[in-house]
């Protein structure tokens, strides 16, 4: 449960990364992520396997976010923008009444219902919002080498803004990857490609209300985080999802 709201998280946030409340300092914080790093580090672990290096990925990124003023004010943002859906959407499904598993280990004032699609599907989402994020800030990295200059806060801040539109229709986009050969384990980052597909539709057609420049600026970080989550997955599925959306190319050749 989230301390500065007294509502339950759709889906748990980079705070509980950490294991520290909403309200923590950044002492707090530097205290919580150096614990962490020191139980995950590959030099105490039996073997550094993909579960603890992603374990330590999701730990590095907590800290990076949240040690950071201005990326910790966007974040608390944007996880109060997701919360008051998360309630929204609960309280629509009480409404309905559906079949359900309640949480007990929550209090009775803040229980609400959670099916178990609803649970998945919040999970996929998270997987997806934390591989774009990933890709997302290799993307800004590639733009300050393509572009001298320029200020890194400016192509970082486009990263959960990019995220956001990824994680829209996650059903939808994971039935997609599925008809497309994607096997368990590449579900998250197929529906992320198929999520910059569409976004990139949206910008070449200019439906996003973004402004000519800031359209190109979106365009680059998603035909670069597109490059970087497909160089996971297996030649073949990348075909069948559509390839890369080119929407730089696109957009300069409407222009």
């Amino acid at each position: 449960m989230s301390a500065d709201t007294g509502h339950v998280e759709a889906e748990p946030g980079l705070y509980a990364r950490l294991g520290v409340e909403p309200d923590a300092d950044l002492d707090a914080l530097r205290s919580a992520y150096r614990s962490l790093a020191r139980r995950l580090h590959p030099d105490l672990q039996q073997a550094d396997g993909p579960d603890t290096q992603l374990a330590m990925a999701a730990v590095n990124e907590a800290w990076e976010v949240l040690s950071d003023p201005l990326r910790r004010e966007r974040y608390d943002l944007e996880r109060r923008r997701r919360l008051q859906e998360a309630e929204a959407a609960a309280r629509a499904r009480s409404a309905r009444g559906p079949a359900a598993v309640l949480r007990p280990e929550q209090p009775e004032a803040v229980r609400f219902v959670v099916t178990r699609k609803d649970a998945w599907l919040a999970a996929m989402a998270m997987r997806i919002r934390f591989l774009a994020g990933y890709a997302g800030r290799s993307a800004a990295q590639a733009m300050l080498l393509r572009h001298p200059g320029t200020a890194r806060d400016a192509w970082e801040a486009l990263v959960p803004l990019i995220c956001g539109q990824l994680v829209l229709d996650v059903g939808e986009r994971i039935r997609s990857a599925r008809a497309c050969g994607a096997a368990p384990l590449d579900l998250a980052n197929a529906a992320s490609l198929i999520g910059l597909h569409v976004y990139g539709e949206q910008l070449v057609a200019g439906s996003t209300g973004l402004g000519w420049d800031d359209r190109l600026r979106h365009a680059e970080m998603v035909d670069r985080m597109y490059e970087t989550l497909a160089y996971e997955l297996p030649r073949e599925l990348v075909q069948a999802l559509g390839s890369s959306p080119r929407v730089v190319r696109r957009l300069n050749r409407g222009r």
